[in-house]
């Protein structure tokens, strides 16, 4: 079986406060709220929608001995966003190795989901 990858993919967030969250997707992250199908925060990121839902993070980050993200995207805009993250003390968690083909990073959102950045 296979599966045309034409339809949009909702990720959800547990986030223990959605719309005080939000401002760190829309303002650190960069991503455009697209909130007209729900009563909590969403976002565009390409044809993915991401969902912020009031309740605690399913993986939190204090239980993994190693990062791992929930979701990774990639942007052209990689540079400004690890600036945003730095300047907001948005600790980086892991970087992709020196010499490696493409480049990422992995940062926790203020829920402490983890979220990968690639390099676009």
């Amino acid at each position: 079986m296979s599966y045309a990858h034409t339809t949009p993919v909702v990720v959800t967030l547990w986030t223990p406060d959605p719309v005080a969250h939000a401002t760190f997707y829309s303002e650190i992250l960069g991503l455009r709220r697209d909130d007209h199908h729900s009563h909590t925060p969403n976002f565009k990121v390409g044809k993915m929608h991401i969902v912020l839902m009031p309740g605690e993070p399913q993986a939190p980050l204090k239980q993994s001995r190693q990062p791992w993200p929930i979701f990774a995207f990639g942007t052209p805009h990689y540079d400004a966003i690890e600036a945003r993250l730095l300047d907001a003390a948005i600790p980086i968690l892991e970087r992709s190795p020196e010499g490696q083909d493409h480049e990422w990073l992995m940062f926790p959102d203020p829920a402490g989901n983890i979220l990968e950045l690639v390099r676009a």
